[in-house]
């Protein structure tokens, strides 16, 4: 987060970053209502895992 604020040059404030701490739990907590069918879509689960490998390890870690 500290490289998106120097980027778009905002100062961190103690209130911003409590915030922003809120919202990514609040975030991590969410789950959604929807249901998919995977199968469907002609997917399995692995194959989103292989497809999307790079972004969990940069961003779920």
């Amino acid at each position: 987060m500290a490289s998106i604020l120097e980027f778009i040059q905002v100062e961190p404030t103690s209130e911003l970053t409590k915030q922003i701490q809120i919202t990514a739990e609040e975030q991590r907590q969410y789950k959604s209502g929807h249901k998919y069918n995977l199968k469907k879509f002609g997917l399995t689960e692995e194959r989103i895992r292989q497809d999307c490998e790079q972004i969990y390890r940069t961003f779920l870690n």
